[in-house]
C-alpha cells in the first residue's frame, strides 16, 4: 500500500507511480486526492512533504467508462528548495 511506498522513498524524495482504476470523468480529481492522501501519510509517518501530480497516463480501459491509470506523483520533503514554490527574480 501507500505506507510501504512512503517508507521506501529516499529521504531526498522521488516519484511514485501509482496504478489506479477511476471513472473516466474523474481522473484529475482522483489523482489530486491521491496526492493529498500521500501528503497526509508523509505527515503522520515522516515529516511534512509536498506531493504533486506530474502526469496521468491512461493505460487501458478497465471496464465501461473506467480507466486504468498510472499516476506519477512527485514527492519531496517540504524543507527542500525544490519543494518550495518558485519566486520570480526581482
Amino acid at each position: 500500500g501507500f505506507e510501504n511506498a512512503v517508507e521506501a522513498l529516499r529521504d531526498e524524495g522521488g516519484t511514485l507511480h501509482v496504478h489506479w482504476n477511476a471513472p473516466a470523468s474523474e481522473e484529475t480529481q482522483i489523482a489530486a486526492s491521491i496526492a493529498q492522501e500521500l501528503e497526509a501519510l508523509f505527515l503522520r509517518s515522516r515529516s511534512p512533504w509536498v506531493c504533486s501530480v506530474e502526469h496521468i497516463q491512461r493505460v487501458k480501459w478497465f471496464a465501461p467508462r473506467i480507466r486504468h491509470l498510472r499516476i506519477d506523483v512527485k514527492c519531496t520533503p517540504a524543507s527542500t528548495p525544490s519543494a518550495e514554490p518558485s519566486k520570480p527574480d526581482p
